[in-house]
């Protein structure tokens, strides 16, 4: 039996406008710390009905202390400097509303033993979405050192059939658990990720990483393009990038390149700073290319700070791309 925390509508007189998190993100922090407190009160309620299971529990919550602690923490940390009181009043309030809402009063020891097991699963990710990601965007340590996250096992594998954008290459890869994936509005981009769950959490700065598929030019095959070839196309850049790097790579043992630019694209008014990695590879009648950007609007970092963060998450856009399988290769 699974219990699940209904949302508590108890927002109280706080506006997610008093802070520099925007209201959705507000609303799955609420989520989230309500999901936790829920979890310990039906804990405790085991613990206190069946005290020979006292051990069980302690195990399942230490388990998932392991995983999360620090990340309630640090959102407990952030909240009470961003609003305060307010968020004093806002945990109580959903303490108090938590028996309210999950009537354990007829718990039998069997839904209490699944309970402990279902605690567990949590503690390796199992979470519904968008608390997971929250857990996730909020520990420290994975805000410090970005590959831990995927170390530790809280990666999203993210599959396609081949069918639409896909243009029938059959494909998985792997991104960090925290990041939110989406389809992307451009025609040959089949998957978009944005770190964060799609939040741009500084209020400077976002990154994304895309894998995209096109069509080989008529007469080409994935044999057509040797060294001479790839060395051509280091040059092909976008208007107004940069190159900084390009050199051929071998991935999924398909041939390719890849190539670091810096990119700046205006759109009427609007202007964004982009420090990119992009590894192409040609297989069949397609070419592949995985894609990972970090960006900020209207030079709100620093060119050094914009090549410092492009520095931070590049680990984790050569662990994406070096994830690439091709469902057709095996």
């Amino acid at each position: 039996m699974k219990f699940y925390l209904l949302l508590l509508i108890i927002f109280l007189n706080v506006q997610a406008t008093a802070i520099d998190i925007n209201k959705q993100l507000f609303m799955d922090i609420t989520k989230t710390y309500g999901y936790y407190i829920g979890q310990s009160y039906t804990l405790n309620k085991i613990k206190n009905k069946y005290p020979h299971l006292k051990n069980q529990v302690f195990l399942a919550e230490h388990e998932f202390k392991i995983s999360f602690d620090s990340s309630l923490k640090n959102i407990d940390n952030i909240m009470s400097k961003k609003i305060k009181s307010s968020w004093n009043d806002l945990k109580s309030n959903i303490h108090n509303q938590i028996p309210k809402q999950l009537d354990l009063g007829n718990l039998s020891e069997t839904e209490a033993l699944q309970f402990l097991e279902e605690v567990k699963l949590r503690a390796r990710g199992s979470i519904d979405s968008p608390i997971i990601e929250t857990l996730l965007m909020f520990n420290p340590s994975y805000q410090k050192y970005k590959l831990s996250e995927l170390q530790d096992g809280f990666y999203l594998k993210f599959i396609s059939n081949g069918n639409g954008k896909a243009k029938g290459v059959k494909f998985s890869i792997k991104v960090p658990k925290s990041w939110k994936a989406q389809e992307a509005n451009r025609p040959n981009i089949v998957q978009k990720f944005t770190a964060n769950n799609g939040y741009m959490i500084d209020g400077k700065s976002f990154i994304t990483s895309n894998i995209m598929v096109k069509n080989i030019p008529d007469g080409f095959t994935a044999q057509d393009f040797n060294k001479d070839v790839i060395n051509e196309m280091c040059q092909e850049i976008p208007d107004g990038a940069i190159l900084r790097s390009c050199e051929p790579i071998t991935l999924e043992d398909s041939h390719g390149i890849m190539q670091r630019m810096k990119i700046t694209l205006q759109r009427l008014d609007f202007k964004s700073d982009m420090e990119m990695v992009q590894y192409m590879i040609f297989f069949q009648n397609k070419a592949i290319a995985i894609q990972g950007m970090v960006g900020t609007y209207e030079n709100k970092l620093s060119d050094k700070e914009l090549l410092q963060l492009f520095s931070d998450y590049k680990p984790i856009f050569v662990y994406i791309a070096n994830s690439l399988v091709l469902q057709d290769k095996y």
